[in-house]
């Protein structure tokens, strides 16, 4: 197993790598709600967020439908490795961005939900009302901004780490 190989493992076994720590920190500085799992799907850390908001999203917004069809988006398709998606709320956004190898396998996925404000539902039908509930509300731009901020640090991270294990 080469270097590269060998520290994507590591990373998604969570070995001497304080994934879940930095992934909340991150989600409470940003304003979303984190979750990373696998290539395969299955959770590396449990989602980023107060338990009450943690159930109200897994209930209602990272149900596995959800989260599965995004998930396929960006680990199957050979040229998107990053999406954003509606719900069935007008205020609620989900996302995803995966890391791929060198070969273009998706070894970890991202997915962040958040609580968008300044939203216009008049531009879709939406079958839901707004969902209420969340201590942690942005505008639609810092969402993306949240997403290309968590896919360029992770993806210099461990650039940063493979390239240190390889000297």
């Amino acid at each position: 197993m080469d270097n590269r190989s060998l520290f994507i493992e590591n990373f998604k076994n969570n070995k001497h790598i304080p994934i879940q720590g930095w992934q909340d920190r991150f989600a409470a500085l940003a304003g979303v709600y984190v979750l990373c799992l696998d290539g395969s799907g299955a959770p590396v850390t449990k989602l980023s967020a107060e338990k009450s908001e943690a159930e109200l999203l897994n209930e209602e917004i990272l149900t596995p439908g959800n989260v599965g069809r995004i998930f396929d988006r960006v680990t199957e398709s050979p040229i998107e490795d990053q999406a954003v998606e509606d719900t069935d709320y007008p205020n609620i956004r989900i996302a995803a961005s995966a890391l791929k190898d060198s070969e273009g396998r998706p070894f970890l996925v991202w997915v962040l939900a958040a609580s968008i404000i300044n939203r216009d539902p008049v531009k879709k039908n939406y079958p839901r009302p707004s969902l209420g509930g969340f201590s942690r509300n942005i505008t639609e731009y810092r969402f993306l901004d949240a997403l290309d901020l968590l896919r360029e640090t992770v993806n210099g991270l461990l650039s940063s780490m493979i390239s240190g294990q390889e000297s």
